[in-house]
């Protein structure tokens, strides 16, 4: 199933850089992937990580309004927004099942409408987030991923200077997972134009701090937990900060900063420096939870995720910088061999990824009265974890 969709996406993103492919043809096909994003994570069962924990505080739900009381009176698990949306769904269902696909249709409906506003190549840029974001968050980690894809349609915002629009955005983001609040500041962040030779420093001097394990974010993660106390925000910098989760560095480590390179050395012949600048320093902002935080893989892991989200745009302007065809379809192979990096080990069916593989679907499990091996294969992985 998962190599079918990767290879559909190459062939679509290989069809993309014909000229003459009319446009028609392209919007079906495009409608024809949301469906496919909608519908594959939306109808999975017991397939992933996550899916155990959403299902019983789905079962747990209490009606909308005694969630917000809760929620006030400091009682909650999850943050607001997603607390009122599984309320809402239980009002007409107890099967958790209508949940995940109005989650997925929402998550799946905020992709596809953000990226013709930022890509011209929306299959390549199809094939970058299926292979980063898609069995992470669609299939498992369902409120960072709303969250996500929230922060990717305000990123508009930023471009144009509309502060309250973005702002509110996020903090809606932020009903889904907390980890969103960090995006607020980093409105003005990513409008400025650094110098590349700051944009170098900055990814270099991480380089060297994750090459020589030095430590200094737990320091920080003290000095901010002793500060103040908020629950919902220090409680989990607490959690991340007791981890033992160090990240162990390989072949993602040196093509991160080779990519970045290249972008410098060919930063001034791209198309539309305005979006570009803004999207190169989320690369960038990527590349310092990725370095700087290399103590706390959880934490890193948990922001980063919003800024690898560059690589959805970085790529497609880079196909833009050739005029021959043969050199754009040089980049696109390049981005698959990059997207299958990501994602091998979901289409290869590697044991490590046991509870996505194989998949299973809902509607063929019902119809056909199939015994799922969700939980099974679910607790060799968290076993093989410890």
């Amino acid at each position: 199933m998962y190599l079918t969709i990767f290879t559909l996406l190459i062939v679509a993103a290989f069809l993309d850089l014909k000229v003459r492919l009319e446009s028609k043809l392209k919007r079906k096909l495009y409608y024809f992937c949301f469906m496919v994003f909608w519908l594959l994570s939306g109808l999975r069962y017991e397939t992933g990580v996550d899916w155990p924990g959403y299902t019983l505080f789905f079962k747990n739900s209490l009606s909308p309004m005694e969630a917000v009381n809760s929620y006030f009176s400091g009682n909650f698990e999850f943050e607001l927004g997603y607390t009122l949306l599984n309320a809402f769904v239980r009002l007409f269902t107890d099967n958790v099942q209508w949940l995940f696909l109005l989650v997925s249709f929402i998550t799946s409906f905020l992709l596809f409408v953000s990226l013709p506003k930022y890509s011209n190549k929306l299959f390549l840029s199809l094939l970058t987030y299926f292979s980063i974001f898609y069995f992470v968050l669609d299939m498992s980690g369902i409120r960072q991923c709303i969250a996500l894809n929230i922060f990717l349609y305000s990123i508009q915002f930023i471009i144009n200077g509309r502060f309250g629009r973005y702002v509110l955005l996020i903090l809606i983001a932020a009903s889904f997972h907390t980890s969103a609040l960090i995006l607020i500041p980093f409105y003005f962040i990513l409008k400025v134009n650094f110098k590349s030779y700051i944009l170098l420093f900055v990814s270099l001097v991480g380089m060297l701090i994750s090459l020589l394990k030095i430590s200094w974010i737990s320091i920080v993660l003290e000095k901010i937990i002793g500060a103040f106390f908020v629950a919902a925000i220090t409680g989990k910098l607490y959690g991340y900060g007791n981890r033992e989760d160090v990240r162990s560095f390989g072949f993602g480590f040196v093509l991160n900063i080779l990519i970045l390179l290249f972008l410098i050395l060919k930063r001034k012949s791209f198309k539309d420096q305005k979006l570009f600048n803004v999207f190169l320093n989320m690369y960038v902002v990527g590349l310092f939870f990725y370095y700087f935080t290399w103590e706390l893989t959880e934490m890193s892991s948990r922001f980063r995720l919003y800024f690898v989200i560059s690589n959805l745009v970085i790529f497609p302007f880079i196909v833009d910088l050739y005029k021959p065809m043969f050199k754009k379809y040089a980049v696109v192979m390049f981005t698959v061999c990059f997207s299958f990096f990501y994602c091998r080990p979901y289409i290869l069916g590697e044991r490590k990824v046991i509870s996505y593989v194989p998949y299973q679907n809902y509607l063929i499990h019902i119809f056909f009265d199939i015994k799922s091996t969700g939980e099974e294969r679910l607790r060799i992985f968290s076993n093989e974890m410890e």
